[in-house]
């Protein structure tokens, strides 16, 4: 495996923080230190098996999907949420016009083509890929287009446009606490099947996968099947150095 060079990766992270500091972004900073001294986080493995008949779900706008360009770095109010990830330039990356040529949504749908990649910059946050596997990662709405099904749009669309290349599942990890992401995804044909843990102590992570329990999916169906409005957000509201 290729990896990047230590030191080269030490410097993308100090550049990313400067530019950081000189938008404003202190409490970024913050906040993203404090996550890697001290955090747990727990999440729901989704899959969408795309050899079952799905519809694409309409949003309540006109959504033209592209995608990404360096251009759109930060045209959403997300506060240069993803620049580390948008940094790797891992493949595939869609970015959500509106007809006024707004963008309102963001989204990664990865193949394992890019398991090296994905790798070196997640480490044991995600599975392998298989051949006939993609995962999506990501996922941001813009703050001004929430509510508007652009999220189950998008994930319904660009899973359509990866089935005739021969992909069949789809998945997905979204915060057990993030009930609207969960919510979207559901409402997108995707079904739980693992649970991940995720705990940072002093600067180092673990990563641990485990069956789902009875409280977990209680609380999955508890939370997904009411029939309330909500509003999608990001996957994990994690900033990514």
């Amino acid at each position: 495996m290729n990896k990047k060079l230590p030191y080269a990766r030490f410097l993308e992270k100090v550049s990313i923080i400067w530019l950081l500091l000189k938008t404003g972004q202190l409490k970024t900073i913050i906040a993203a230190t404090i996550t890697r001294i001290y955090s747990s986080r727990t999440s729901i493995g989704l899959l969408k098996n795309l050899n079952e008949d799905f519809d694409i779900i309409e949003s309540k706008i006109q959504v033209n999907i592209r995608l990404f360009k360096d251009a759109d770095l930060n045209l959403m109010n997300e506060k240069f949420r993803h620049i580390g990830f948008i940094k790797q330039k891992i493949p595939d990356c869609y970015t959500g016009i509106t007809n006024h040529d707004h963008p309102c949504f963001r989204m990664w749908f990865m193949k394992s083509s890019q398991n090296e990649k994905i790798k070196n910059y997640f480490g044991d946050l995600f599975p392998t890929l298989n051949s006939d596997e993609a995962i999506i990662e990501g996922v941001f709405t813009n703050p001004e287009y929430r509510g508007l099904k652009i999220m189950s749009h998008t994930i319904t669309t660009i899973c359509n446009k990866h089935k005739s290349e021969g992909i069949d599942k789809v998945i997905a990890f979204v915060n057990i606490n993030n009930i609207p992401s969960l919510k979207g995804f559901r409402r997108s044909g995707f079904n739980h099947y693992i649970i991940r843990k995720e705990k940072w102590r002093f600067f180092k992570r673990t990563v641990v996968f485990e069956p789902l329990n009875k409280n977990i999916l209680e609380a999955y169906e508890q939370n997904t099947s009411k029939n309330l409005f909500s509003i999608p957000i990001d996957l994990e509201g994690v900033f990514y150095l």
